[in-house]
């Protein structure tokens, strides 16, 4: 961990958090992945040596804590409260980067598994109609990657097989442009009006689509 040697809490957050890999750890424990097979999965560039080293630096640094899991088969990772506050500094990067860096965003850095679990933590149950709904996605850039969203009550989640359910609503896009309605680069409305978002489905789904659709929480 380099030392700037500064008194000065700008740098002294630099030191940690500067550190390659080391935010985006953190944005994966705060999005809730607490196994290391979950951390290696949503971040699939990283070597399993480097992210080794970089939770152990974490772990020394008090933002990281190892404890066992509640079956006791393994250990999990979590945040401490120095690595929960965080959460909003992240946000704020996140805004910043959205508002002045977009046009630096590349095609091919969507990560499908990634945005579809952001999909499923953002995504609010009561603001869907009914209390059951199934969601289909497929993607005509990726047209190998099959994804659905099971919204059952409260419970989301956001699979990558058929578990053979009636489907409420189809989207077909391409991977880069859901990933650009849900940071609100592209307006929903428009790319729906567009057919670069084709949704097909419950007229009822369709019709509050852009009330219960989940936007990243760094964007207005």
């Amino acid at each position: 961990m380099y030392d700037y040697r500064e008194y000065c809490p700008i740098a002294k957050a630099s030191q940690l958090l500067g550190e390659r890999w080391t935010l985006l750890i953190v944005r994966e424990l705060l999005s809730g992945s607490t196994r290391f097979n979950q951390l290696r999965r949503y971040l699939p560039r990283i070597s399993p040596t480097l992210l080794k080293t970089r939770l152990r630096m974490l772990e020394d640094e008090g933002i990281v804590v190892r404890v066992r899991a509640i079956d006791r088969s393994s250990l999990e990772y979590q945040l401490t409260e120095a690595g929960r506050e965080l959460g909003p500094v992240l946000n704020a990067i996140g805004g910043w980067a959205t508002r002045w860096q977009y046009e630096k965003f590349k095609n091919d850095e969507v990560h499908i598994a990634g945005m579809m679990r952001d999909f499923e933590l953002l995504l609010e149950p009561e603001k869907l109609p009914g209390t059951r709904s199934i969601l289909k996605f497929l993607f005509s850039d990726e047209p190998e990657q099959t994804w659905f969203v099971e919204i059952d009550g409260d419970h989301v989640e956001a699979c990558d097989y058929d578990r053979s359910f009636d489907v409420d609503v189809y989207f077909a896009t391409d991977t880069t442009t859901l990933a650009d309605v849900m940071i609100r680069k592209c307006d929903i409305k428009q790319a729906v009006k567009d057919q670069v978002l084709k949704v097909t489905g419950s007229k009822a789904h369709i019709d509050g689509l852009a009330a219960w659709f989940p936007f990243a929480p760094y964007v207005d």
